[in-house]
């Protein structure tokens, strides 16, 4: 789990944590609505800092010679999906919002039941199924 922060780290994140609270999150937890939320896990062998940059390069590259909507290249990172739902309480759904806004190295790095994890983008940013 992370520590939450005072301020947001995205402007998305930081308007669903603003509209949030302990209240709402109940709502939320007994909605039959399901909000899934993509993080991505750096590659062990890679390393945090050098995933991070391949992903990044393998994405430019996919998207500008491929034109695919969903990238093919950066396959050695490690998807992760949780429903917020799923969360024991607020602050641990604060948490996975933060680190799934966590888009390095623009954005700190975080870490989700104790690995370290960044944006859901880094594997897939369509939110479609792939065609």
């Amino acid at each position: 789990m992370t520590t939450p922060l005072a301020a947001a780290n995205t402007p998305l994140v930081g308007l669903a944590l603003a509209s949030a609270n302990a209240d709402t999150f109940e709502a939320l937890r007994a909605s039959r609505t399901r909000l899934r939320v993509a993080i991505t896990h750096p590659s062990r062998w890679l390393g945090v800092k050098r995933s991070v940059m391949a992903a990044t390069l393998a994405y430019l590259a996919d998207k500008h010679l491929a034109h695919s909507i969903h990238p093919r290249l950066p396959r050695w990172l490690r998807p992760g999906f949780f429903d917020l739902q799923d969360c024991a309480n607020f602050e641990d759904a604060q948490s996975l919002l933060y680190v799934a806004g966590s888009a390095a190295p623009f954005m700190p790095l975080r870490r989700w039941q104790g690995a370290v994890a960044v944006d859901g983008s880094y594997i897939d940013n369509a939110p479609i199924p792939p065609q």
